[in-house]
């Protein structure tokens, strides 16, 4: 190891049928920064075992040495103290919980910015989503759930009559892009209003991996794109079926400054 007086904090993600969402794993991350914010820990993320490596990259990294020979093997879960002991110079964890209140100084907004930055392809594919927009737009964050996320019609009637109530009454000159997790209720708009738009593909849970797709890299392109979508508009509307809302919404509102407007609560 080139530098033995530094101590690392690896935030790692791989997909598992127990594995966390990308949001919570951004929590997580973000809990550490904030847990070890004025010591000599540095904390670094490492999802290079996951599909969307394929997509983002991190400036905050730790690539010394050989992993097997360094890391301390560490799953925590909520305990700080236990955090702290096992990193002794190189601690690999699991941490997907948050503590709330979620407020971050300028300097920890700007390193999680560098730990999911889209790399030149990706961004450039977001890019070419965004033309297709008004040069204004503002998104529509629908979270059904991950009980609800591939459920059929029937589910996605359930939900509809409560979000048409607020599309209907939205200016049609300005794009209202869609981000749901569930694609019968993404289809059905964009079928019924001219101004929204939505990624075509099936959106996948990121943790798990679930469902399979054929085409399991644009999945996970499109999922992503939903979110990196939300950081370029004007504001967010969040509709959810859980009482604190989305996760990425409060990611979004908090890291990337774009402020969150409305929220209810959809009736499951």
């Amino acid at each position: 190891m080139s530098n033995n007086s530094k101590k690392y904090v690896i935030n790692t993600y791989h997909p598992s049928p127990y594995t966390s969402g990308l949001a919570d794993f951004m929590k997580g991350t973000v809990t550490l920064l904030r847990l070890l914010d004025n010591t000599d820990i540095n904390v670094c993320v490492d999802y290079a075992s996951h599909p969307i490596a394929n997509f983002l990259h991190s400036k905050h990294t730790y690539e010394q040495g050989k992993p097997t020979d360094l890391l301390n093997q560490v799953i925590c879960d909520s305990t700080v103290l236990q955090l702290l002991n096992a990193c002794d110079q190189v601690a690999r964890v699991t941490v997907n919980f948050c503590i709330w209140p979620f407020v971050l100084t300028k300097k920890q907004k700007q390193i999680i910015r560098e730990m999911f930055q889209p790399k030149q392809e990706f961004l450039e594919y977001l890019n070419k989503q965004k033309e297709k927009l008004t040069a204004e737009y503002v998104t529509l964050h629908i979270r059904a759930g991950d009980l609800h996320m591939h459920s059929v019609t029937d589910v996605a009637k359930v939900f509809m009559p409560q979000i048409k109530r607020h599309v209907q009454a939205h200016d049609a000159q300005m794009s209202l892009f869609v981000a749901c997790d569930n694609y019968e209720i993404k289809k059905e708009l964009k079928k019924s209003y001219s101004f929204v738009h939505c990624m075509d593909s099936v959106p996948v849970h990121l943790g798990t991996l679930k469902p399979h797709a054929d085409d399991m890299h644009k999945a996970v392109q499109d999922t992503l794109c939903d979110f990196y979508m939300m950081m370029g508009s004007k504001h967010t509307t969040c509709f959810s079926s859980y009482g604190a809302g989305s996760s990425f919404t409060h990611l979004c509102t908090e890291i990337y400054d774009v402020p969150c407007v409305f929220s209810e609560r959809l009736d499951v």
